[in-house]
């Protein structure tokens, strides 16, 4: 019976800090004439699509003053993968090609501890 309650407790616990930690707005940085296709970042998860005419590697180099070194990067079916993560967050990003623009997408949730 100790045990349920203790679950039960924690559970309770565990919800209640990610419902808090999900209602925060995240400030997402774009490139310099980024044109804004997708933006949805009143909570975590929180994503924004753009198109952007700089190259991968500028769009790489900005991330990385911003979110330091890529823990991890792959191409996967022509797109570049990248991960991210800071104290508070997992950030994954995307960069593809599209004609004579790179379209960068990036997913930032919570670490989980």
């Amino acid at each position: 019976m100790t045990i349920n309650v203790k679950l039960l407790t924690f559970l309770i616990l565990i919800n209640t800090c990610v419902q808090a930690d999900t209602s925060e707005k995240i400030s997402i940085a774009v490139m310099e004439n980024a044109k804004v296709f997708a933006q949805f970042d009143q909570e975590i998860p929180a994503v924004i699509s753009y198109f952007t005419i700089h190259s991968e590697i500028e769009i790489i180099s900005f991330y990385s003053n911003i979110y330091g070194k890529p823990l991890s990067n792959e191409y996967k079916r022509e797109r570049l993968e990248l991960t991210f993560v800071d104290s508070l967050h997992h950030i994954r990003m995307i960069i593809s090609q599209q004609d004579n623009v790179r379209q960068v997408d990036i997913l930032i949730t919570l670490v989980s501890h």
